[in-house]
């Protein structure tokens, strides 16, 4: 009743399953993105049925009793009945399923929240986070940092989304800064063709790099596929 009172609409749903949820639409307009209201908020205010066509990359869903993240979706039409292909990941374990679901098919997406934790250390495939104001401490999967988890720094800061109080995405970077350590080098020569040679970067990945790139050089790298884009100013 008290989630009521500050204006809060409940409605319900037919899932096709002879069951209904109820959907929490605060009237202070919180959304998928945005930080939870102060006030308190029932379980089943945090998630919402919808279609497997509805669905969008880093939507978290709950597929066979699994947080997942949903990594792409695809249209399929067979026998003229429209299907989604869903590629997602199990939040905890790092497993990958790729459903293929009735368009109308419905899942439950679950609300989340933004967070800045601090990055402790990797042990095994598993990264540990803190959270400074509370010291609570976090485990996830390395998979969740994909490149980025070669980049990151004892103690540095990362933005997370939270969802039930656990952090189910990172917000990676497109691009980081990173000190060449050692470099082949080579000698300069005019040629249509870039030349490259490989470089030890102070993390110990290795990369190829042009060949006037030398040890000490910063370089910004594409974190997607770890590759050269340009020297640091």
């Amino acid at each position: 009743s008290s989630l009521l009172s500050q204006g809060a609409k409940t409605a319900s749903l037919n899932l096709g399953q002879k069951r209904a949820i109820r959907i929490c639409q605060p009237s202070v307009g919180w959304t998928l993105l945005q930080p939870r209201p102060s006030f308190a908020t029932p379980a089943w205010c945090r998630e919402v049925s919808i279609e497997a066509s509805e669905m969008r990359k880093g939507d978290i869903v709950e597929y066979k009793g699994k947080r997942c993240v949903v990594m792409k979706t695809a249209p399929n039409i067979t026998n003229r009945k429209a299907f989604v292909i869903v590629d997602m990941r199990e939040i905890v374990t790092g497993l990958k399923y790729n459903a293929n679901l009735r368009a109308a098919e419905k899942l439950e997406r679950l609300f989340v929240e933004s967070a800045q934790l601090k990055y402790m250390y990797t042990e095994g495939k598993k990264a540990f986070l803190q959270d400074d104001q509370t010291f609570e401490q976090y485990e996830v999967h390395v998979d969740l940092f994909g490149n980025f988890i070669h980049y990151l720094e004892e103690g540095q800061e990362v933005s997370v989304v939270m969802s039930d109080g656990e952090p189910v995405m990172v917000d990676i970077p497109t691009r980081v800064v990173c000190k060449v350590e050692e470099s082949m080098g080579g000698t300069r020569q005019t040629t249509a063709t870039p030349q490259y040679t490989s470089a030890t970067l102070a993390n110990g990945r290795k990369i190829q790099v042009p060949v006037f790139v030398n040890a000490g050089d910063s370089i910004v790298i594409n974190l997607e596929n770890e590759t050269y884009i340009e020297r640091a100013s």
